[in-house]
C-alpha cells in the first residue's frame, strides 16, 4: 500500500469539507484513518 501525498490546498479542502459535511463523512471519501488525523 503507497502513501498518499496531500499538497497543502488538498489539505486545507478536506478540512473545509469535514467542517461542512462531517470528520466522518469527508475521511471515508478520503480513504482516510481517523487515526492519522485525530488525537489519541
Amino acid at each position: 500500500m503507497s502513501k498518499r501525498k496531500f499538497t497543502t490546498e488538498d489539505k486545507l479542502q478536506i478540512i473545509k469539507e469535514a467542517s461542512e459535511k462531517g470528520v466522518k463523512v469527508t475521511l471515508e471519501k478520503y480513504d482516510v484513518y481517523p487515526a492519522t488525523v485525530l488525537p489519541p
